[in-house]
């Protein structure tokens, strides 16, 4: 697995390699400075952009890591993966802080609320959670796919709209201070 980080004129700007299978997702530290990775190895890594050089491994998770997102203002990395596993890290460190298991297949997504005071997750299992990171706890099961989950989005500026894509090829908006049913969908978004 190798990765590029390309500037805005489209030259190569630096190349990273360190996985040994495909790469699944990238998120970048809100500094910009440093960036993690995730692959089918079951492995995530923390990476300085600066040095180009590979700083952490998180290997905590049994099977492939599907995806991978750095909290918008903490030190805290969370990871998905194929365990059905969602795993959160410092990303000082090369130990999970905290694994927790809410779904009951492959995490495909998981996605910080703006002021990252929640987790939103996607799975094969056709659900989107929301868990409130203070308590460790699932606030919200949202049900409405009849296929994976693959997408998730918040609004830029509020932690109370939540949307959700799938294979489905449905989307589906979500208010996550309200009933946990969508208050709107488009169905057949996608064909």
């Amino acid at each position: 697995g190798i990765i590029k980080f390309w500037d805005p004129h489209l030259y190569n700007f630096q190349t990273f390699q360190g996985h040994k299978e495909s790469i699944c997702d990238i998120t970048v530290a809100p500094t910009g400075l440093k960036f993690c990775s995730c692959a089918d190895d079951s492995h995530a890594k923390v990476w300085d952009l600066r040095t180009g050089e590979e700083e952490r491994a998180f290997t905590g998770h049994g099977w492939d890591v599907k995806c991978c997102n750095w909290h918008p203002t903490k030190g805290l990395v969370a990871t998905g993966s194929k365990d059905s596993q969602i795993k959160l890290w410092d990303p000082r460190a090369s130990e999970a802080v905290t694994t927790i298991f809410c779904h009951k297949n492959t995490v495909t997504r998981v996605m910080w609320s703006p002021n990252g005071q929640w987790l939103a997750s996607g799975s094969r299992d056709q659900l989107v959670m929301l868990m409130d990171i203070r308590t460790m706890s699932v606030r919200k099961v949202f049900k409405a796919h009849q296929k994976e989950v693959t997408a998730l989005c918040w609004h830029p500026e509020s932690d109370a709209l939540l949307a959700s894509g799938g294979y489905d090829a449905a989307i589906h908006f979500w208010d996550t201070h309200g009933a946990a049913k969508p208050i709107e969908s488009i169905p057949g978004a996608h064909e």
